[in-house]
């Protein structure tokens, strides 16, 4: 296996290369005044009717990341949050004209980065590199899900489980005394 810390170290061949990529799309968009990160949520809520979420999970980031990208799109008028029609407790993230109207400018800036960053290679080493990147996410993703299974239910002391952020104990959901934030001995000493 080749040395762990080249690949996945700090300056590692994946943090470099996401950086430089990004750097490169952030350079060659700049004229349209967006980064490459907005022109993904732009270029995806072209579509119409998604919600923040399913935008979030398209580009990559986290609700604060959301929020704040969706904040800055909306302070350009490239994009805007209605009421979702079907569900009055949450937004759809919608185009405005002038949104619409970038999309088609922004493609072509990613296909050319994409044949910078690929010249040279054959069409089936590109196919197994993004499956390699894929199945990589994906065990880091399972690796994940499991780590935060195994944190909301390990056993803490006197046999009490931690759950959704609450003690449990049996099975049934603690209250009072057993409520998160309250000091208290499960040992079962009185």
């Amino acid at each position: 296996m080749a040395n762990v810390m080249q690949v996945l170290g700090g300056a590692s061949l994946l943090h470099r290369l996401a950086r430089d990529v990004t750097t490169q799309l952030d350079r060659r968009l700049a004229p349209f005044g967006v980064t490459a990160q907005q022109a993904t949520l732009l270029h995806n809520a072209a579509s119409g009717g998604a919600s923040p979420s399913q935008l979030m999970e398209a580009i990559g980031t986290d609700t604060a990341g959301m929020t704040k990208l969706l904040d800055r799109l909306e302070a350009k008028e490239l994009v805007e949050r209605r009421p979702n029609p079907n569900d009055r407790r949450s937004v759809v993230v919608e185009p405005t004209e002038r949104g619409l109207a970038l999309v088609p400018r922004l493609v072509p800036v990613f296909g050319e980065v994409a044949r910078q960053l690929f010249a040279g290679f054959a069409d089936d080493e590109v196919a197994n590199l993004t499956s390699s990147l894929r199945r990589m996410g994906e065990n880091l993703r399972a690796s994940a899900r499991y780590t935060e299974f195994e944190t909301k239910t390990r056993p803490l002391h006197g046999g009490m489980r931690h759950q959704n952020s609450v003690c449990v104990a049996g099975g049934a959901r603690g209250n009072g005394p057993h409520r998160r934030g309250h000091v208290r001995d499960h040992s079962g000493s009185a």
